[in-house]
């Protein structure tokens, strides 16, 4: 049966000449849509970057008399610089993980604290008085903070944008 087909004939020419246009425009239209969709995904993704420390409620005593709550925040020394600037934080105290209070990073401390072979330095963000009176907070009680850096989309971070 093999020897019965004419490799050269001209029908068999025809039939291997000839470019399906249906599957050339269906294969264009599906890439092309694909691309489009991976551009969309691409440049509305966000990749939020955000730092999750801990610490401890801490008290300040000015010599007025006035006195200042901060949420004293052991942050690996490699972020410091992430803080700098008035960065909101989130924070969680100990025993009420579902109450979120809103803060600002007030000082960032150059200083060193060891911790298992780890560099760590302080990271002071305010606590209203209203709130430690509102939500029961008391001196020395854990915080769990949440620091977002950056929000950025997936465009912006492959293309370096600010």
């Amino acid at each position: 049966m093999a020897e019965n087909i004419e490799v050269r004939s001209e029908k068999v020419r025809n039939v291997i000449g000839i470019v399906p246009r249906r599957l050339v425009r269906t294969g264009t239209a599906v890439i092309t849509v694909l691309v489009v969709l991976m551009l969309v995904a691409v440049s509305t993704v966000h990749y939020p970057f955000s730092v999750e420390t801990d610490g401890r409620i801490t008290e300040t005593r000015l010599v007025s008399g006035e006195r200042f709550y901060n949420a004293c925040l052991k942050t690996p020394y490699s972020h410091r610089t992430l803080f700098f600037g008035s960065r909101k934080v989130n924070l969680m105290f100990e025993g009420d993980d579902k109450t979120v209070v809103e803060g600002k990073v007030g000082a960032v401390t150059g200083m060193l604290t060891d911790k298992n072979g780890d560099n760590y330095c302080n990271v002071f963000v305010g606590i209203d008085e209203k709130d430690m009176e509102r939500l029961g907070l008391k001196l020395n009680m854990r915080v769990h903070a949440v620091t977002y850096i950056s929000d950025k989309t997936l465009l912006e971070l492959i293309s370096g944008r600010e």
